[in-house]
């Protein structure tokens, strides 16, 4: 636990604790540094806790409100057969937590499409890299979804003779890399792992990721945004 981490728990402690902390009086048979070190260790634990909770993020399959987690788990929103046809979504997602200022997406292989449903923030149409602004309000992270697109696999299926078993493994697995960055500036780097099998069916996990000179995809530009009238149209056109 290093120094900055400690600096961001005490900032986000609430005051109230603080003052416990000062009223705090040791029991008459403990030595006083004892005591002090017991209402300076309730501060600390108290602000780690605080800290903690305050960055956390859980990712939730959109259709049937499955949380993908890190041990993981088969989806059920969507599947493929050989042939390349597709059936429901296989990935749409969203994102749970609190204090979220914006989430960038990166995905290696596949393509991600955003959709706002609060119909307050622009769009960006089928892409690989962009960044959502979340917002104060954690009740709005329910209504911005990432829907996973594995048109690539989709098109190779398509192709006479092929099947899921003898796709190459860029068609078969993907990562969406999440660099989230909460007000006050902490930030974390999770992700979604994602597998397609040989059943047609995905399996997905959520966790920690670290990025490495490998990811060259985390480099590309993030997709521009479009505004929502050329996505959608203007009702009052």
């Amino acid at each position: 636990m290093n120094r900055e981490t400690i600096s961001n728990a005490l900032e986000q402690i609430n005051d109230k604790y603080i003052e416990e902390a000062e009223m705090y009086r040791p029991k008459k048979f403990l030595p006083g540094f004892i005591g002090i070190a017991a209402a300076f260790s309730l501060i600390f634990l108290t602000a780690w806790f605080t800290l903690a909770s305050s960055v956390s993020v859980t990712v939730y399959a959109q259709d049937t409100g499955e949380e993908i987690t890190k041990t993981g788990a088969v989806l059920h929103t969507g599947t493929i057969d050989s042939s390349g046809e597709q059936t429901g979504h296989p990935l749409m997602f969203y994102l749970s937590g609190k204090h979220i200022e914006r989430v960038r997406f990166s995905c290696r292989n596949q393509s991600i499409y955003f959709m706002d449903w609060t119909e307050k923030r622009d769009e960006f149409g089928s892409a690989q890299n962009f960044t959502v602004e979340y917002g104060p309000d954690p009740s709005e992270y329910y209504y911005l979804l990432i829907d996973w697109m594995p048109d690539r696999t989709l098109a190779a299926l398509h192709e006479p003779g092929a099947s899921i078993a003898a796709l190459p493994p860029e068609l078969r697995e993907d990562t969406i890399v999440l660099e989230i960055t909460f007000s006050g500036g902490k930030t974390i780097t999770k992700a979604i792992e994602i597998s397609l099998l040989e059943d047609g069916s995905f399996f997905a996990s959520f966790g920690e990721y670290r990025i490495t000179d490998k990811d060259d995809f985390i480099l590309r530009p993030d997709a521009p945004a479009i505004p929502r009238e050329i996505l959608y149209g203007n009702p009052l056109s």
